[in-house]
């Protein structure tokens, strides 16, 4: 390993990482000096607040590289991997755009960051029940029962629902899903079972 200034430079930024890096490594890269600082920058502690935001990133590669072993096609004759390699590079820009903001808040806060209340355990609840109650009463019940159960079910998360703003919305959203998915599309449900 030479001795220079650079190569203290990265032995330090290998140190400040706590990481087992091998300095071989960053000796491959071109650039070192920006990869220590990126790499220094998204594994300093908390790094449990940007695993998530990774998680989605590597998730987003992964089915991408799956999507382009389909025939992707092009935008007018789009083949079976098209609408997958489409979503995948969507959510990894859109992880890249939340793993910036993060990085932006961290910096803000000189390293610290803002304490976050508790889970949100009634929305989680919510949500989750508007989505299981879409699943066990599309083919049983019809399509219209089920878009009102979810929408009145998820309407649940809302601090203060206004039931009749609700219900409204769960009649235009049935119709429209209806018309849009059963009449237009063609999804074998009946309206009502």
């Amino acid at each position: 390993m030479p001795k220079s200034s650079t190569c203290r430079h990265r032995v330090f930024c290998i140190r400040h990482l706590n990481t087992t890096l091998s300095y071989d490594v960053l000796y491959a890269v071109p650039n070192g000096k920006r990869l220590t600082r990126l790499l220094r920058h998204l594994l300093k502690p908390p790094i449990r607040t940007r695993l998530p935001t990774l998680l989605l990133i590597l998730i987003g590669i992964i089915a991408g590289i799956i999507a382009w072993g389909y025939e992707v096609g092009s935008f007018t004759d789009m083949g079976p991997g098209f609408v997958p390699l489409m979503l995948s590079i969507g959510l990894v820009l859109l992880a890249a755009v939340i793993l910036w903001r993060e990085w932006r808040i961290i910096r803000a806060f000189s390293g610290e960051l803002p304490k976050v209340s508790n889970f949100a355990w009634r929305q989680f609840c919510a949500v989750s029940s508007g989505i299981l109650a879409w699943i066990l009463l599309a083919e049983n019940a019809g399509f219209f029962i089920a878009a009102i159960a979810q929408v009145g079910l998820t309407a649940l998360a809302l601090p203060e629902p206004r039931w009749r703003s609700v219900l409204l919305m769960a009649v235009i959203l049935a119709i429209t899903g209806y018309v849009l998915f059963v009449v237009q599309l063609g999804v074998p449900l009946e309206a009502i079972g």
